[in-house]
């Protein structure tokens, strides 16, 4: 009798270990699965930053700098590394998402100074005719200012070429110089005088018909 409830009580202890085995092996299970899906997403987010960086470098003008680069080998190291027998390791996954956050910080400082260096010109050479063409000018303004910030967005990135040629284009169609600008800056700074008015400056006038945008007044 005693052993036959032993052997029931060790059954039952043989039952609740397997149970435990089996829950902690879908536990496990499931946390595998998420952090599959977490360095699925990195490797995702990754893809589409180089396709960024391609395109900036190409078209833009970017430059890495040396933080940046080692940046970028050491966190592909990494994410080359999370994965073990097919399965991507936690702590590695987190790892290289900390890494790559780093990577994306360093971008936008170094994003920032190329931005200002890249249209500093294109800018101010817009806000300076800006009341002879407004609606166009501020369309190109826009679409430069919605870049100045790095972002995962290469739409961002395309407008802003757009806006760069198109800017020159309209400022080429000005038939602008550096005598012409200097007028329309003093323009815009409330600072132009008769004096200013020479040959040249008329002649542009009258050729692109600004008579009625050029407004002159006393002070």
């Amino acid at each position: 009798m005693n052993e036959s409830i032993l052997e029931q009580l060790d059954s039952q202890i043989k039952a609740m270990r397997e149970l435990r085995r089996k829950e902690q092996k879908k536990a496990n299970a499931e946390q595998q699965k998420a952090t599959d899906q977490k360095y699925k997403t990195l490797v995702q987010q990754a893809d589409q930053y180089m396709n960024i960086l391609n395109y900036i470098q190409e078209n833009l003008g970017f430059v890495c700098s040396a933080e940046l680069v080692a940046g970028l080998r050491t966190f592909f190291h990494k994410l080359e590394s999370a994965v073990c027998y097919g399965d991507a390791e936690k702590e590695a996954v987190s790892q290289a998402t900390d890494m790559f956050k780093g990577v994306q910080n360093e971008t936008k400082k170094v994003w920032a100074k190329h931005f200002d260096a890249l249209t500093r010109k294109t800018r101010g050479t817009l806000e300076i005719v800006r009341s002879i063409d407004p609606e166009k000018v501020m369309k190109c303004l826009k679409l430069i200012q919605d870049a100045e910030v790095w972002t995962m967005e290469k739409e961002v990135f395309e407008r802003l070429r757009q806006a760069l040629d198109g800017a020159e284009a309209l400022i080429q169609g000005l038939g602008l110089n550096s005598n012409i600008t200097d007028f329309l800056s003093k323009m815009a700074h409330g600072q132009a005088t008769l004096k200013d008015l020479n040959e040249d400056i008329i002649a542009w006038i009258r050729k692109g018909n600004f008579e009625y945008r050029v407004k002159l007044s006393f002070r």
